[in-house]
């Protein structure tokens, strides 16, 4: 076995909210490499792994949801198929050094009966879906032979489980030894058996649809692995997040993405367990989603004379993407500044600059909220927006306002003197209690 190294010592971030302590994290093979040293990401709150290595049976290996019918669930458990048998060897980077690998390849199978991984059971004590920044991500997992578990209260948990899990399975690549995975007819006799305990699995909630065709189908997709070696730590994981709101930023505005780009992010995002994606889709540059109810400001503030949009549709497939992988899409529609992508269908919404000299100012110019019908735009704007995203939440900008522009601009002053706002600060406290008011309408 490899000296002991205590899971909190690795540069993992965020750092976890209680170190390990006492227990190995590591299990040791073929001459000091270490199976699992790779720390899942972020560390999880408690991790003890027992030094025992264990192997995934590809041949047999499949995912069991004992509960609710989730859909979320069959999502993931077809891209946690492909994660851990489909993705390229990555040994020596996940910590198995080059020789041990090789001496591991080598080696003879570890043996089945006491060390072999057949199935992992996922047991999801809540049958709520819904996603919001209350949802509880909490999980506990056992790694043991034959039946790995995961405990979790809502299916949202289940998901950072899964992701832990595949984190923690190191892939070696080995010679293929003749025999030692088995003829053709034995897959096939193992597909059938396979099938029957798939469904036996489904008898145990009458409300859970049956998995053969699902495992027979992976189980084909498996065939290719002839060779390679599945390896996890034996122990048990337990983690809650430490913050509700694990996010990041992605300027569609400025930098417009295609769908599948933005799908390829949020599996980033699933794979660090983070749960927002804070979607910037408008400022001076682009109006970036058609939004229903104002489909001009699309059509003709959108890049590329409104090519570079994201319909009805893309958003759709975004948001039903993010939400299999347990991701909160919160749009950000910017407002008053960085809205001179609003000027192409509505011009008169947005307030003329001028310089000390009086002189009409050049630039991108901020929303006029002393004009007929801005008040009106920002709220079909907002009522759209809501309409496209299931969110609860909407960003509603706010940042970098240029009061100066207001204050130079005398309608715009005589509106504020007239609503007794004391200054533009003022005004745009009032500007942006209109905008809180539509968000929560």
């Amino acid at each position: 076995l490899a000296a002991p190294r205590s899971a909190a010592a690795a540069p993992v971030w965020p750092l976890p909210l209680n170190e390990v302590g006492g227990a190995a994290c590591c299990v040791g093979v073929a001459g000091g490499g270490e199976v699992g040293s790779r720390p899942s990401t972020p560390n999880p709150n408690v991790q003890t792994f027992s030094g025992r290595a264990l192997e995934l049976d590809a041949r047999r290996f499949r995912f069991a949801s004992i509960g609710a019918a989730s859909d979320v669930l069959a999502a993931a458990f077809e891209r946690y198929d492909d994660v851990i048998f489909r993705t390229p060897a990555y040994a020596p980077v996940s910590g198995v050094a080059a020789a041990d690998a090789a001496s591991l390849a080598s080696s003879p199978p570890l043996t089945r009966h006491a060390s072999t991984i057949t199935s992992l059971r996922v047991y999801v004590a809540q049958p709520d879906q819904s996603l919001n920044v209350h949802t509880d991500e909490s999980y506990a997992m056992s790694l043991a032979a034959p039946t790995a578990t995961v405990q979790a209260t809502t299916v949202f948990g289940a998901l950072r489980a899964l992701e832990t899990f595949a984190q923690l399975v190191d892939r070696v690549d080995k010679p293929m030894v003749p025999g030692e995975w088995g003829s053709e007819e034995e897959w096939s006799a193992d597909e059938e058996a396979w099938g029957a305990d798939a469904n036996a699995d489904a008898d145990a909630d009458a409300s859970t649809p049956p998995l053969a065709h699902h495992h027979r189908r992976h189980r084909h997709r498996r065939k290719h692995l002839h060779g390679a070696r599945f390896l996890a730590p034996a122990g048990s994981v337990w983690d809650e997040a430490a913050f509700p709101h694990r996010g990041t930023l992605v300027d569609s505005a400025r930098h417009f993405l295609p769908v599948a780009v933005l799908v390829t992010h949020l599996d980033a995002m699933a794979a660090s367990k983070m749960n927002v994606l804070h979607w910037h889709l408008t400022d001076d540059e682009s109006f970036a989603v058609d939004l229903p109810g104002v489909p001009g400001l699309a059509a003709r503030g959108g890049a590329g004379g409104g090519a570079a949009v994201y319909s009805a549709a893309d958003v759709a497939a975004v948001v039903a993407a993010a939400r299999e992988r347990g991701i909160r899409v919160i749009p950000e529609i910017d407002a008053p500044s960085h809205a001179a992508s609003w000027g192409g269908a509505y011009p008169g919404a947005l307030a003329e600059c001028f310089d000390s000299r009086g002189s009409p100012r050049p630039g991108p110019a901020p929303l006029d909220p002393s004009a007929p019908g801005t008040t009106a735009l920002l709220w079909r704007v907002l009522r759209g927006a809501a309409q496209l995203f299931p969110e609860s939440k909407i960003h509603a900008g706010g940042d970098e306002v240029d009061l100066a522009c207001w204050a130079s601009n005398p309608a715009i002053v005589a509106w504020a003197t007239a609503a007794g706002h004391k200054d533009m600060r003022a005004a745009f406290a009032a500007f942006a209690g209109r905008a809180v008011a539509y968000v929560n309408d």
